[in-house]
């Protein structure tokens, strides 16, 4: 990127007081801080992202199918505490009884799926400390039972088989697409049916398509991330917009608006990643979302660890 784009892109941005001191902040204290307060947690960075899940399963044995089913089900359920030991438990269960196997798990019959669902051993902590244990698929609000779960994993078997391998399907899609984001459409197409799981294919100003972006970040960008899918430069990619992102950055002068994520957020939150690191736009987007993920940032302020955070001298609340 020439210095002239970036300077174009950092006029967006001249609402932002303090803007490059800001930037900086991002780049040395908030990385710090994210590391430090993973480690005062007894884990590691990469542990408080469902993208820990993905790395159980091999690129060899369908890593990048897997990465997706993971994203397409990671919401409407509280990531550290639910949606990582469950799946870290599905996966436990594929490596048992499928060698590590995801493809074979795809290709296997509704009742073995079923059984394997509801059957997984997995465990959570409650606010006491005391380790609950669970068996089988649960806490989720939106995908209650193993139906939905089978409906996606036979959806994904038919995409996958019909093209010999997802990798091949998605870079199918992506040599048609006009840019990145009409190859987000084309890919979200391809999942006919339940739109209140896979979503509606259309790129309207209400959408944001944030769990397809985040899968994209997860196998085509570089380390911490996957890295699986080399046809589609890491620099083109889209970042994922949620609510506990536009929160955080709102308050400190990015965003006009903290609630309802928007197609203008994904683009507006791009430039000021660019602005972050032009060589790696994404990189800064996994220590921007741990804020609200690990309770530093939340909706009220009285909830909050503001003492703490680094972007303190810049929040407005």
């Amino acid at each position: 990127m020439s210095s002239q784009s970036l300077k174009d892109i950092n006029g967006k941005f001249s609402n932002v007081e303090n803007l490059n001191k800001l930037l900086e902040t991002i780049r040395i204290d908030l990385v710090s801080f994210v590391e430090q307060q993973t480690k005062t947690q007894g884990t590691n960075l990469e542990k408080t992202s469902v993208l820990s899940c993905t790395k159980k399963i091999s690129k060899e044995n369908g890593q990048d199918a897997w990465a997706f089913f993971c994203s397409i089900i990671n919401f409407s359920v509280k990531v550290q505490k639910f949606m990582i030991p469950m799946l870290n438990g599905i996966a436990k269960s594929i490596i048992t009884f499928y060698k590590g196997d995801f493809i074979a798990f795809l290709n296997s019959s509704i009742h073995s799926k079923k059984s394997l669902l509801k059957n997984f051993k997995w465990h959570w902590v409650s606010k006491s400390g005391k380790t609950v244990n669970q068996v089988g698929w649960s806490h989720h609000r939106i995908l209650k039972n193993v139906c939905k779960l089978i409906y996606i994993l036979q959806t994904l078997k038919v995409i996958t088989n019909q093209n010999k391998s997802f990798e091949a399907n998605a870079k199918k899609l992506y040599q048609e697409s006009k840019n990145f984001a009409d190859f987000v459409v084309k890919f979200v197409e391809q999942f006919h049916g339940e739109p209140r799981i896979f979503g509606a294919p259309k790129l309207t100003s209400q959408k944001c398509f944030k769990r397809y972006l985040l899968f994209f970040r997860w196998v085509v960008g570089i380390g911490p991330d996957l890295h699986l899918w080399t046809f589609i430069p890491h620099n083109d990619l889209l970042p994922p917009v949620d609510v506990t992102v536009k929160r955080v950055l709102k308050r400190v002068g990015v965003f006009d608006r903290e609630y309802g994520c928007k197609w203008a957020d994904v683009l507006r939150y791009s430039d000021f990643l660019k602005l972050v690191n032009p060589q790696n736009k994404l990189w800064a987007d996994l220590y921007l979302s741990r804020l609200g993920i690990m309770g530093i940032c939340n909706s009220k302020k009285i909830d909050s660890k503001c003492e703490i955070c680094p972007f303190q001298k810049y929040c407005t609340v």
